[in-house]
């Protein structure tokens, strides 16, 4: 049995520890950018976020998807497997991206206009109030797409909404 190089172990923790240290004093960006880009960016994926509509107000539900093609062809696979519902129209694509964050974020840019809105069909919030990452979801879809959902992107019968369901 090999006796362990102590020195090289605690050089290792060393490293980790300064590893841990700069990402920390870089702040809470690259922390993300570590954590969260590096794990989807290298994929190969595009990912999308759309829109499906259900009847006349009309009642919107913001989704996100992600594969390999073009962002039509993937918001249309997504919308040929019915989800949420077979209720709702065909899906209609509102962005794509490279950047799992930032279609993270964009998404639940949509489903806060549609409850400002009240037309929104989304039951939950697409990132948990919980998330660590929540707050840098957010700032990297307004890095990318230029802030939130803007007046006049959708409908919006009824601003600042009905009463919450």
């Amino acid at each position: 049995m090999a006796v362990p190089d102590w020195r090289a172990l605690e050089a290792l923790g060393a490293k980790a520890q300064a590893v841990i240290e700069e990402g920390v004093q870089a702040g809470y960006r690259a922390l993300g950018d570590t954590l969260v880009e590096r794990l989807y960016e290298s994929d190969g994926k595009t990912y999308t976020t759309y829109v499906k509509p259900k009847g006349e107000l009309p009642w919107l539900y913001s989704g996100r998807a992600s594969g390999v093609g073009t962002p039509e062809k993937i918001v249309a696979r997504r919308s040929a497997a019915g989800y949420p519902s077979r209720e709702f129209g065909d899906a209609v694509l509102d962005r794509s991206s490279k950047s799992y964050a930032a279609i993270r974020g964009r998404e639940q840019d949509l489903v806060n206009y549609t409850r400002y809105c009240g037309n929104s069909a989304n039951k939950i919030n697409p990132i948990s109030p919980f998330n660590p990452f929540a707050l840098y979801y957010m700032m990297r879809a307004e890095e990318e797409f230029g802030g939130p959902v803007r007046p006049g992107e959708y409908p919006c019968p009824n601003p600042r909404g009905a009463p919450p369901r």
